[in-house]
């Protein structure tokens, strides 16, 4: 078994910086505190403080803000004319500079301030994302040879990041295996050109890498999945292992809705018996159910009913792993009260006993038009079923609203 710390993004995995709206309010932030204090002569430099690296197991960083201000001696001598001098604020090592700040003359106590707000470039972004400890510098980017600086100051440096998907922990046992599904909500589409790039995995509860992640390129409407064989956690029947899945972004990336479901299913016969899901965002209301198993001798049951006092006026269908429509599609239109099913049988997808396949129920609202209702309404569950027995493998609901 290959086990290994958690490691960060790796930005050799990513082609291109993808863009990302102006300004926007991500809503998730973590602040630091930097100081700084020193001199230097022409062409040196004054390293900040140190501070924390952004963690990237919260998330996906996507903004950066600098602000530090301070008083400064400058002193010199030479020609008037050369007099003068610029600072800049820097990501040691990067050029160019983040901020800078023009001083026309020689003094004492004068004031500097360094104010980058919109910091989205991936190769900072990725600079300040991983573990241990970063700093900035200021840097004299040009006066004369006499120019001599002493300046003292503080300030923060803020990362705003989109929250990584909560999936919570699942417990697997002798024989089992963990799928981990993630399919991109609508109607969030990526810039055009530009795919979504995802690394998938699995942690112990101690949150120690097992085995390696995955890369994927999440295009909507389709699932992107990885697997688990649980023996690599449990060595002998009747033992648990917990198992916690983990979606990672790449840094400036660009970051869409996301719907996450984890199953755990018998190996053997591919027979789903846990299912959990998780968004992006646990504040804003699922829109979407999450990708389903299901394995030859099963069949995989969308039902749904009027949520009132709206009617439930909707197409229901089922998408494979790619996007593409599969088994039949029907359009509802019930009242409050009234209530319709869909099955989509594994025979359909070919699969024979022990095989499985990933899912999407689709449940599509429509706006009423044979009623005074102005919005559609819909209590959904999707539930996978034994065909024999009629015992239910795995389930999950949702109500979706207009």
């Amino acid at each position: 078994m290959n086990m290994k710390r958690f490691s960060p993004w790796a930005l050799t995995a990513v082609t291109a910086s993808l863009a990302l709206c102006s300004a926007p309010a991500w809503g998730n932030v973590v602040k630091e505190s930097i100081t700084i204090s020193g001199s230097m002569g022409v062409l040196g430099s004054v390293p900040t403080s140190q501070f924390k690296a952004f963690d990237p197991s919260m998330g996906t960083l996507v903004h950066i803000s600098v602000r530090i201000s301070g008083t400064l001696d400058y002193t010199g001598h030479g020609i008037p004319a050369d007099e003068g001098a610029t600072l800049g604020l820097a990501d040691p090592g990067r050029v160019p500079d983040l901020a800078f700040d023009w001083f026309p003359k020689v003094g004492a106590g004068l004031k500097f301030s360094f104010d980058k707000p919109d910091i989205t470039d991936a190769a900072v972004l990725s600079d300040y994302t991983g573990t241990g400890l970063r700093h900035l510098e200021v840097n004299d980017v040009g006066g004369n040879d006499s120019d001599h600086y002493t300046l003292a100051g503080s300030g923060t440096v803020t990362f705003e990041y989109v929250a990584a998907p909560s999936s919570p922990p699942v417990y697997t046992w002798y024989g089992s295996s963990v799928v981990l599904s993630v399919i991109m909500a609508g109607p969030v589409t990526p810039p055009p050109g530009s795919p979504v790039e995802a690394q998938l995995g699995f942690l112990d509860l101690n949150g120690t890498l097992i085995g390696q992640l995955t890369p994927v390129t999440l295009l909507p409407g389709q699932v992107a999945s990885v697997s688990l064989n649980a023996n690599q956690v449990v060595h002998a029947a009747g033992q648990l292992a917990g198992v916690q899945p983990v979606i990672l972004f790449p840094p400036s990336g660009f970051v869409p809705g996301i719907y996450a479901s984890t199953e755990v299913s018998d190996a053997q016969t591919g027979i789903g018996k846990v299912l959990t899901i998780a968004t992006g965002d646990p504040t804003e209301p699922a829109s979407l159910l999450g990708p389903q198993g299901v394995a030859g001798g099963q069949l995989l049951r969308l039902a749904v009913s009027a949520f009132a006092p709206n009617p439930c006026v909707a197409t229901l269908g089922f998408a494979d792993h790619f996007g593409n429509p599969v088994g039949p599609s029907i359009p509802v239109d019930l009242s409050p009260g009234h209530a319709q099913a869909l099955d989509l049988d594994a025979s359909v997808l070919g699969l024979q006993s022990g095989q499985r396949a990933e899912v999407q129920p689709i449940v599509t609202l429509h706006t009423p038009v044979n009623t005074s209702a102005s919005s559609s309404g819909c209590s959904v569950s999707s539930q996978a079923i034994d065909k024999t027995s009629g015992q239910t493998g795995t389930y999950q609901a949702l109500v979706m609203q207009q």
